[in-house]
This record gives structure tokens, C-alpha cells and sequence, in this order.
């Protein structure tokens, strides 16, 4: 699918499995003509790429990460060489700080969870790899740590640090006569 966007020329996409055990699928692109070579072009292509993917694939089937390379590097057989394949690269580039101790908790646990380092407040849990299973956990240490019950379909609707934020600073505790705000049911 990732080669039916017009700024892929060629692209192979492996699944990965990291130190905890998690599967994710990763994706490598070769950008077309139009993108390659020019850094920005590149970065326009990776941040295009998930939307065009989830409009396309079932969530579990969009790659958690996409890497740009030269070339796709092929054994002598012409087949696909996955060994030669970069590993995905776990450090982001943390965006805005955390601005209070609900942020750098929702932070830490994104990180945690996503196996990933440097998360900023506007990181998205599904862009930064993580998909339904990971959000269900996200979902429950939320409810461990806050006592607020947010549910998975608030995550996928809320998917950043700082949207979670706000709706925990607005959620109803889990004992009250309201279990959770009214934009999260």
C-alpha cells in the first residue's frame, strides 16, 4: 500500500519485534523523484504517509514507524535483504515540555509503554507506534495512576499528552455517580 502514494517510487514494510516483545510493522520508502534528495520533501512524504495509510489500512495494519531510504536493499536473488534494513529508531524529537506533573506522568507512560525516549506533549500514541492492544494498556495504567476511567475510543479520539491532559483535568473519578466525562463515552 505504502507504493500507492505517488511520492513512493519503491517501499517494503517488515515486521519488528522490540526488547519487550512487541510486534509494530515499520515501513521503508524510497521516495520518488519528486521528494528525493530534498530533506524537506522527505519529511512532507513521512508526515503524509500515516494519514494516507489509515485512510487506506485497518489501524493494526498501519506501519508505526516509516523510514526513508536511498535504495531498498535487495539479497542477489532480488529479493527483499532484511537484514540490510535499518532498525526503527526509538528516540523522537521531543516536541513542547510537559507544563505540569499530569503531563509528565501521561509522558513517562506514553514512553514506557511505546518503548520510545524524548516525548513531548503533542506526540501522538498511535504515530509514536503504538496501536489497540498498547492502548488498552495505556487505558488501564491511566485508570491505575489517575483513577479515571478513558476509555479506548477517548484515546484514539484524544491520541496526544496534552489532549489526555485536559480531559483528566475535567474527568470525574472513577467512584463518582459519573465515570467519565462526557466527551469520553
Amino acid at each position: 500500500m505504502l507504493t500507492g502514494h505517488p511520492g513512493v517510487a519503491q517501499a517494503a514494510a517488515v515486521v519488528r519485534e522490540n526488547q519487550d516483545g512487541d510486534k509494530r510493522i515499520v515501513g521503508y520508502v524510497m521516495p520518488g523523484p519528486g521528494a528525493a534528495g530534498d530533506e524537506a520533501g522527505v519529511r512532507a512524504l513521512l508526515a503524509e504517509l500515516p494519514g494516507y495509510l489509515r485512510g487506506r489500512l485497518p489501524d493494526y495494519m498501519v506501519p508505526s514507524a516509516v523510514i526513508p531510504l536511498s535504495e531498498i536493499p535487495l539479497t542477489p536473488n532480488g529479493k527483499l535483504d532484511r537484514g540490510a534494513l535499518p532498525a526503527e529508531d526509538t528516540h523522537t524529537e521531543a516536541g513542547r515540555e510537559p507544563r505540569d506533573s499530569r503531563e509528565e506522568r501521561l509522558c513517562a507512560l506514553f514512553a514506557e509503554l511505546l518503548a520510545v525516549e524524548g516525548v513531548g506533549i503533542d506526540d501522538d500514541f498511535f504515530a509514536l507506534g503504538g496501536h489497540s492492544l498498547l492502548a488498552t494498556r495505556l487505558s488501564a495504567r491511566i485508570r491505575s495512576e489517575f483513577g479515571l476511567d478513558v476509555p479506548l475510543r477517548t484515546i484514539i479520539k484524544y491520541p496526544t499528552v496534552a489532549e489526555l491532559a485536559s480531559l483528566l483535568l475535567i474527568g470525574a473519578p472513577r467512584n463518582s455517580p459519573t465515570r467519565s466525562p462526557s466527551c469520553c463515552r
